[in-house]
């Protein structure tokens, strides 16, 4: 934060009431103020709006708010989240690969990977920079009409480790 020397305005502090955002001090001179914002490791997952206040010691203006807006993801995430198997016609099985995207450096393991539909089947095929990559195959003998379901991956992450992807095709009319 920047004071133009004709203002003649001090900064009193800066701080938050948000238990999830730490403000830290770097340094002034010059009418600059310099400061740090840090996300705490405890924030929610998912979008996060707070704000840092900065009072003055003057009476005219005597604080004013800076919003503080982020988008929180998951150390892992399913890429894509969402699969389509098109179009299901004939016997022949559908594949789609989907990424477990891993953000840390810690390694992962599944556990248990589960299918909500018999028809949708799920095989580990390796491991790429930490990431693991996923076959789902479909087979179209197991399913009459349209396919909507859902797959449960656990991995050995205690905090983020649960994750699910919605799958779903849509049969030919007969």
């Amino acid at each position: 934060v920047q004071i133009n020397a004709s203002q003649k305005r001090e900064i009193k502090s800066v701080r938050t009431f948000s238990k999830y955002l730490e403000v830290s001090q770097l340094r002034e001179h010059k009418g600059k103020f310099l400061f740090s914002v840090s996300l705490l490791s405890t924030v929610p997952r998912g979008e996060f709006r707070e704000r840092v206040i900065i009072q003055f010691k003057d009476a005219k203006h005597s604080s004013i708010n800076i919003p503080i807006v982020a988008f929180v993801q998951k150390d892992l995430r399913l890429n894509p989240a969402i699969v389509s198997f098109g179009i299901i016609e004939g016997s022949d099985p559908i594949e789609r690969r989907v990424v477990l995207e891993n953000r840390s450096q810690k390694p992962i393991e599944i556990e248990r990977i589960s299918s909500s539909h018999p028809a949708v089947s799920v095989k580990e095929k390796g491991e790429k920079n930490g990431d693991i990559v996923l076959v789902l195959t479909l087979d179209p003998t197991k399913t009459s009409g349209d396919l909507k379901g859902v797959i449960d991956v656990v991995t050995n992450r205690p905090t983020d480790g649960e994750l699910s992807m919605s799958v779903f095709g849509v049969a030919l009319p007969k």
